[in-house]
């Protein structure tokens, strides 16, 4: 598997309006918001992607329901690269055991 570069990377808050402090307010950050929270920064350089990734979305995203599962441990961010071959990376990451 090659590994082109980090495309994007953001943390993933139980708490959103410290987050869009940090970030929005004291980083100055522009976002563009949708609903339910979710906050990308498509133009900030370093990355093709910076986003803020609420727990409620990614619970919803992940098991279909807004609460994170108490079993789980909860995410603190979510981080994308880019790969030369998508599906060459995949069978890889399969027969290494990870994801599904």
């Amino acid at each position: 598997m090659r590994l082109l570069f980090m495309a994007g990377f953001g943390p993933i808050p139980d708490d959103l309006s410290s987050s869009r402090k940090l970030y929005s307010k004291d980083l100055e950050i522009e976002f563009n918001e949708y609903e339910g929270g979710y906050m990308d920064a498509q133009g900030l350089d370093g990355s093709k992607a910076f986003a803020i990734w609420p727990l409620s979305l990614a619970a919803e995203d992940c098991f279909g329901t807004k609460v994170w599962p108490e079993e789980m441990p909860k995410p603190q961010a979510w981080l994308e690269f880019e790969v030369e071959d998508v599906q060459q990376a995949s069978e890889e990451m399969r027969r290494r055991g990870i994801g599904s």
